[in-house]
């Protein structure tokens, strides 16, 4: 988005932020731990929102063998923040799951209206062991053709060329987070309104 540009003349942007909630994401060199950072990164994504353009629609899914919605579209960032509290970190990755469900959710919630900005933003701190993968499943593909671009966040030191090969199919950025105070940073930079990505069709 330019520096300059109104975000209401933008599209109104759908956006399902993915959230690891695999074993390793209980590991403490993001404090107290990479779970609880990856949940308020989540939280102040969209309270930024909120003050980018309240028309923006945005949901969270938590993922480790399955995926599935932990707080539904059009909630209030405290609402946000209980729901985000059932989450552990257990069991392991099945990205492919992940990404699924966000193009399930994101397309179900754009039904029927044209102009619209569809984004997924995926992050995790490992490898995909669980299930087909992304590329072999088709599931890069079926986003790609739906216009929903796919930006990923790996924080930790595993998984790095399948989150680079996700956000390249899907015309999304990648980026590796350190810290904690990054980690926030790049939240509330991925906020912003992104150009409207061409639908190609299911």
């Amino acid at each position: 988005m330019s520096e300059h540009a109104d975000p209401r003349r933008m599209p109104v942007e759908i956006s399902a932020l993915v959230t690891d909630r695999t074993n390793s994401m209980g590991q403490t060199d993001f404090k107290p731990s990479r779970l609880a950072c990856a949940q308020q990164a989540a939280v102040e994504f969209i309270k930024r929102k909120r003050f980018v353009d309240i028309r923006d629609r945005t949901c969270i899914l938590g993922f480790n063998i399955s995926a599935e919605v932990v707080s539904g579209f059009g909630k209030h960032p405290v609402e946000v923040q209980r729901d985000l509290l059932a989450l552990t970190a257990r069991e392991s990755t099945n990205i492919t799951a992940a990404l699924q469900l966000a193009l399930e959710v994101v397309l179900e919630e754009a039904k029927g209206q044209r102009t619209l900005t569809l984004r997924a933003v995926l992050l995790s701190d490992g490898e995909h062991n669980t299930g087909p993968s992304p590329v072999a499943d088709g599931v890069l593909e079926r986003l790609r053709k739906a216009g929903i671009v796919v930006d990923t966040v790996g924080i930790g030191h595993a998984g790095e060329d399948l989150l680079q090969a996700i956000a390249a199919a899907t015309g999304g950025s990648f980026v590796r987070i350190a810290d904690y105070s990054t980690l926030l940073d790049h939240y509330w930079r991925l906020a912003a309104k992104r150009a409207l990505t061409p639908r190609i069709g299911r």
